[in-house]
């Protein structure tokens, strides 16, 4: 590719092939994703403390943390970081309720790297690597999730102003 854009990411060369393929480096050179742009990640929740995510993930303004109290009355308690919708887990797993978006399957932290990991000479670059992530819990530790929870979670993410849905169930 004839980019200007090289990332210095560990993984980026493991990852050359499939941004070759949808045309990223040379996209980059033009966009790379703008944080006003915020793309819901409907998943197994998402890493927040992850170091490829660090400054993507989205922040309710009007939620104050760990008051069990839903602050700005979307219908999610202490959704500082996005909501979970995970109320029949599978065995095994815990049921995972209003602002509890911790990934503890990992797919959805990889889809959010994926769309939005920062160019930051750690793990992988993502395709759009500016852009807000704004998790959305609705898949069980083994991958498990209902239309309900799917459903409860297209709607808290079109309340919250997603741009984009990633639903990679």
């Amino acid at each position: 590719f004839n980019s200007a854009d090289n990332p210095g990411d560990p993984l980026f060369s493991r990852e050359r092939p499939y941004l070759n393929a949808v045309h990223a480096p040379e996209a980059w050179d033009i966009e790379q994703g703008r944080p006003e742009v915020l793309v819901a990640v409907l998943d197994s929740g998402v890493d927040l403390e992850h170091p490829d995510l660090q400054g993507r993930i989205w922040t309710n303004p009007a939620e104050i943390a760990d008051n069990n109290l839903d602050d700005d009355g979307n219908g999610c308690f202490d959704d500082v970081h996005g909501c979970a919708f995970v109320d029949a887990a599978g065995a095994g797993c815990d049921d995972a309720l209003d602002g509890k978006v911790d990934d503890d399957a990992g797919h959805g932290t990889f889809v959010a790297g994926v769309i939005a990991a920062n160019a930051n000479n750690i793990g992988i670059v993502g395709i759009a690597r500016n852009v807000t992530v704004l998790p959305v819990k609705v898949l069980d530790c083994s991958g498990r999730g209902d239309s309900v929870a799917l459903a409860k979670g297209i709607l808290y993410a079109a309340k919250a102003g997603a741009h984009v849905m990633n639903i990679s169930l």
